[in-house]
C-alpha cells in the first residue's frame, strides 16, 4: 500500500513540475463539488457566507495559477485555473440537467421570512421560488460563463503570485 502511495505521490510531484497541474485541480475541485452536492442535498446548508467548498475551490484554483507559473508549463496560469474551474463544475452542472429532466430531485428546505419561499442548493447554484422550485436552464451555460470567468480572475492572481516567488528566488 505504502508503494502504491509513493509511486502516485511521485506521479503528481512529476506532473507539477512539468506544469500539468490542471488535471490534478480539476479532479480535486470535482470531488469537492460531488461532496459538496450530497452534503447539501443530506442537510440544510447554511444560509449566510460562503461555504467551505467555495473556498475550498477559490484557494485550488489559486493554488493552480501559482504552480502553473512556477512550473512555467505549457498553458498560462489563468488557462489552467479555468480548465480546472470548468471540469471541477461539471457535476454541478450534470445535477442541474438531472434535476430538470426530473432524474434528481434535491432536498428543498422553507426559508425563514415574511414572504414563503422554498430553496434547493446544489453545491454553487442557490435556487429560491415561492412555490416548488425549479432550475431553469439558463442556469446551466450561465453557471459554466460564471465558472470560467471566476477560474480566470482567480488563476491570474495565482500566477501573479507565481511569478514573484520564481523571480524572487532566481534573485536571491
Amino acid at each position: 500500500m505504502l508503494t502504491i502511495l509513493d509511486v502516485a505521490l511521485r506521479r503528481v510531484a512529476e506532473r507539477a513540475k512539468a506544469g500539468d497541474v490542471w488535471p490534478m485541480a480539476a479532479a480535486s475541485l470535482c470531488a469537492c463539488t460531488c461532496v459538496a452536492i450530497v452534503i447539501n442535498n443530506t442537510i440544510p446548508a447554511a444560509r449566510n457566507g460562503p461555504a467551505w467548498w467555495e473556498i475550498v475551490s477559490a484557494c485550488g484554483l489559486f493554488v493552480t495559477g501559482v504552480l502553473t507559473a512556477r512550473s512555467a508549463g505549457r498553458f498560462s496560469p489563468t488557462t489552467a485555473a479555468a480548465k480546472a474551474a470548468l471540469v471541477g463544475y461539471l457535476p454541478e452542472a450534470v445535477a442541474l440537467l438531472s434535476w430538470k429532466a426530473g432524474l434528481f430531485r434535491p432536498l428543498v428546505t422553507e426559508v425563514a421570512g415574511p414572504n414563503r419561499l422554498l430553496e434547493s442548493r446544489l453545491a454553487f447554484s442557490r435556487i429560491s421560488f415561492p412555490t416548488t422550485p425549479e432550475p431553469p436552464l439558463v442556469l446551466v451555460p450561465l453557471g459554466l460563463a460564471l465558472v470560467i470567468v471566476h477560474g480566470f480572475v482567480i488563476g491570474y492572481a495565482g500566477g501573479l503570485f507565481g511569478d514573484a516567488v520564481r523571480a524572487r528566488r532566481a534573485g536571491c
